[in-house]
């Protein structure tokens, strides 16, 4: 029985005319799909956001229309689907073949899944490095900033990873795909070959050089 993320990722395939084909499930390891996008071979992994405990607390409170302690960005959890993802990934994985981790986030409004979220969740915790200059007691300085603890996609490490992509429920054409490109890939998905079926694509070029690096990765024109 097909998860509601697949359910709704074989439809945006369908009405964005890609070529889509069911891997059926074995002994071992296997991802979703195999898709065929402007003649580049793709293979898919489907992941979604389930409500836990917590989450469904804070979604019945809220529709009951009590006060609820806020959304929080859920990087930990998307970390952990990527690095599931990548594992089915790699085991199916041919050579010259891209391959991507499909997010749905089906756990409520307040798990939201944006830029903040998948970019740390590939790249590692954003933080700031502080310094006190000698002799004790002077100003706290400001002394970098960037991606630290939690790494998940680096220059060594998940290399056979070509993009993360977020697919997403909108009021004006109802489906829609967000596509997070890997500066470290093996086997890149050139921008324009995605531009059809994503929405946005994004890539952060150099995330782990560096003593200043901004969060933000760069919106791509395609």
């Amino acid at each position: 029985m097909l998860t509601r993320s697949e359910q709704l990722f074989e439809r945006f395939c369908q009405t964005r005319g890609v070529i889509c084909r069911r891997i059926p499930e074995g002994k071992t390891k296997t991802p979703d799909y195999e898709l065929t996008i402007s003649s580049v071979g793709i293979l898919v992994e489907v992941k979604q956001l389930d409500e836990n405990d917590e989450d469904r607390r804070i979604n019945e409170a809220f529709s009951r229309g009590e006060e609820t302690p806020g959304g929080e960005c859920p990087s930990g959890r998307v970390r952990h689907q990527i690095a599931e993802a990548y594992a089915q990934l790699k085991a199916c994985y041919r050579s010259g073949l891209a391959t991507g981790a499909v997010l749905y986030n089906n756990a409520g409004f307040l798990n939201y899944i944006d830029e903040w979220t998948v970019t740390t969740a590939m790249f590692g915790d954003y933080g700031y490095h502080f310094g006190i200059p000698a002799p004790f007691g002077g100003p706290i300085v400001t002394l970098g900033a960037g991606f630290m603890g939690g790494r998940k996609v680096t220059r060594n490490t998940c290399r056979v990873l070509s993009f993360v992509a977020v697919l997403k429920e909108t009021a004006s054409d109802g489906l829609a795909l967000e596509a997070y490109h890997n500066p470290f890939a093996s086997v890149r998905v050139e921008p324009s070959a995605l531009s059809h079926v994503a929405t946005e694509q994004f890539v952060h070029a150099d995330p782990h050089t560096g003593k200043w690096v901004h969060w933000q990765p760069t919106r791509l024109e395609t």
